[in-house]
């Protein structure tokens, strides 16, 4: 998540006050009385809520420079199996990636001891030279420019994700909601701008 978005309102509205919570359990926006919700996928328990899908951007195979000195890099999709990689889910999530590449889509089974339930942790943690990390392209942009995070396998990409912006769909939204709503909506936006939709 970019977190410049965020300070960028607070600095254009001081008068809001902003909770931000980051969590990858499946929250009840209205039961746990939040405005606003960022989600990976649109699929909701509640009818009520709107879903308005913000960008959809691929996932890329990225690892830092003092990884890849250590481990060597990977020339080939089998290669990625023998190498440390930044899991992302559950504990009962799979340890497959889907990567489309020149000859279309292949799976690898890859390993980790390491598993978060946050693209940017993952992303994260792949700078720190943890392992390979599948994160969305537009998270680790910044750092691949700066040199921190190189691409793994430049011609292989993951599947396209999704990311939303959830909110209740009642008629009275009190102003500051719909300014941070707003906010995020066009910032997010703009930053996924050049990924495929």
């Amino acid at each position: 998540m970019q977190l410049r978005i965020f300070a960028d309102f607070a600095r254009r509205y001081p008068q809001v006050n902003v909770q931000i919570e980051l969590t990858s359990r499946f929250v009840d926006l209205i039961a746990e009385g939040f405005d606003i919700g960022l989600r990976g996928t649109d699929v909701m328990r509640d009818s009520t809520l709107i879903s308005r899908r913000i960008a959809r951007t691929p996932l890329v195979p990225v690892a830092s420079p003092a990884y890849l000195k250590r481990r060597g890099i990977p020339k080939s999709l089998a290669d990625l199996a023998k190498h440390d990689c930044v899991l992302f889910g559950s504990h009962a999530g799979s340890n497959r990636w889907p990567l489309i590449g020149p000859d279309g889509e292949r799976t690898v089974e890859v390993r980790g001891n390491l598993r978060v339930g946050d693209m940017g942790l993952a992303a994260s943690l792949a700078v720190t030279g943890a392992g390979i990390a599948l994160v969305p392209a537009p998270n680790v942009a910044a750092e691949i420019s700066r040199g921190r995070l190189k691409r793994v396998l430049p011609d292989f990409r993951g599947p396209l994700g999704s990311l939303y912006l959830i909110y209740p769909s009642t008629r009275f939204v009190p102003q500051a909601v719909a300014l941070l709503r707003e906010h995020l909506f066009v910032e997010l936006r703009g930053l996924f701008a050049n990924d495929p939709d």
